[in-house]
């Protein structure tokens, strides 16, 4: 019988997974040529989930999509003894640092299978990284199988808690670590915490973390003043890398508030406060923005 992602899929009769292999195996003349384009032309377009407000567009530029990429292979430190398992979703970032580091790439669709051939699949592939929903990431970890190469996951999407990290600290392998990444659609990179294998965990839930670049994100009132430690304010992303508008939407510029460096202010919604640690955590909505 077939093994990995493939036979897994096979003998549950779905799919195969897209896989990439890794780019370096191809000769040079079977390589993609880059293309030449300027850093503001439109990359691609992401739609949000319409969970706090009617769906919108968000245009991303290749420069922007550039540095979410960026971020994304620093924190995961991908190369091409990686193989990464995207679990109920395509991120971008995830998907180009992958490829650029050389891993090997499998994209499930998650609901089309049972816990237990989610985790089958990772184990026989023998997966070291996976970007996932804490719901389906909970339904892995259900499944209860070892996945002793698994060294690194991100979750992302909605509250992580004290039980996820136990159980991935008991399945994983020695000297791994769970990232829970906050952000939206208009930037996806927003903050992050890393929860070191076998490190404690003061809170019950995860926290936000830290600004993925401390530059980037304010906690600010009503008025707009910077919120002090302990006090509750709104997100508001500040970055060159955000859109100056939605896509078709030129009325929603207002939202995208240019600063005149270059930079735009941007109001997510959340509220958060950062204790005296500079930990930033999370309070919910504000509105259904």
């Amino acid at each position: 019988a077939a093994a990995g992602w493939e036979g897994v899929a096979a003998r549950h009769g779905v799919a195969d997974p897209l896989v990439a292999p890794d780019p370096m195996d191809a000769a040079p003349a079977e390589r993609f040529a880059p293309v030449a384009a300027p850093d503001e032309a439109l990359s691609n377009l992401r739609y949000t989930s319409g969970s706090t407000g009617a769906p919108k567009i968000v245009p991303i530029s290749r420069a922007t999509e550039a540095y979410f990429d960026r971020l994304a292979a620093a924190y995961s430190r991908i190369g091409p003894q990686d193989r990464l398992a995207l679990l109920g979703h395509l991120w971008p970032a995830k998907i180009f640092a992958a490829l650029s580091g050389g891993a090997r790439m499998g994209c499930f669709d998650a609901p089309a299978l049972s816990p237990g051939a989610l985790a089958e699949a990772c184990a026989d592939e023998g997966v070291t990284m996976t970007m996932t929903y804490p719901a389906i990431f909970r339904q892995l970890m259900a499944a209860g199988r070892p996945l002793p190469a698994l060294r690194h996951a991100t979750l992302a999407g909605e509250p992580v808690t004290r039980a996820d990290v136990e159980a991935f600290e008991a399945l994983s392998g020695p000297g791994s670590e769970l990232n829970v990444t906050f952000g939206s659609n208009e930037f996806p990179w927003v903050a992050r915490w890393r929860q070191a294998s076998g490190a404690p965990l003061p809170w019950n839930t995860v926290p936000v973390g830290e600004p993925t670049d401390p530059a980037s994100l304010r906690l600010v009132d009503a008025g707009g003043a910077e919120a002090g430690p302990g006090e509750a304010g709104e997100m508001e992303i500040v970055s060159a890398h955000l859109p100056p508008s939605y896509h078709g939407d030129p009325a929603s510029a207002a939202l995208f508030r240019p600063l005149g460096d270059g930079r735009r202010a941007f109001r997510t919604g959340d509220m958060a406060y950062r204790d005296v640690d500079g930990v930033i955590h999370s309070l919910g909505r504000r509105d259904e923005q």
